[in-house]
């Protein structure tokens, strides 16, 4: 009988000391992740929108990821452009019965307008801010669970 009562409170314990966590990770999450991500995009001379859109997204119950919500005007995946890199493509203007402008715009180096029909875009590079942020991140989150579990069971006496 003692055995069950034992137990009944230890997988009670275990329960709240995940709700616990699940209830707090995100932040956690934020600071010991989104955080140093920022820094790693900042210090590749992205935006600061570019940067503001690197967030931590809940999947479920004690699972987040980080994830790069940065879109183009139209809904284009920049973020993921960025973070994976692109090929070679061609990039054409729509027209106005496409719903876009006849010609593409965009300013040389001495800050005069160049128009064309369409362009080679040579790629991008992948960036791997997100996976490289995770990987530096990741480890800091594990240990600040910690922390923050330990400090749970001391203040409530969780038990």
């Amino acid at each position: 009988m003692s055995l069950d009562i034992t137990r009944l409170r230890l997988e009670s314990a275990r329960s709240r000391i995940l709700q616990y966590i699940d209830a707090n990770l995100e932040d956690w999450a934020t600071d010991e992740v989104v955080e140093p991500t920022q820094h790693i995009a900042y210090g590749e001379g992205l935006s600061e929108h570019a940067i503001a859109t690197i967030e931590i997204e809940r999947v479920d119950f004690l699972q987040v990821k980080l994830v790069w919500n940065l879109f183009g005007p139209n809904g284009e995946p920049l973020g993921v452009w960025l973070e994976e890199g692109t090929k070679e493509h061609i990039i054409a203007a729509k027209g106005y019965f496409g719903g876009g402008a006849e010609s593409l715009r965009w300013y040389d180096k001495g800050g005069k307008p160049v128009f064309r029909k369409k362009v080679k875009h040579p790629g991008t590079k992948p960036r791997r801010i997100i996976s490289r942020g995770w990987e530096i991140g990741r480890p800091n989150l594990l240990r600040r669970i910690n922390r923050e579990v330990n400090a749970y069971l001391a203040r409530d006496k969780i038990g």
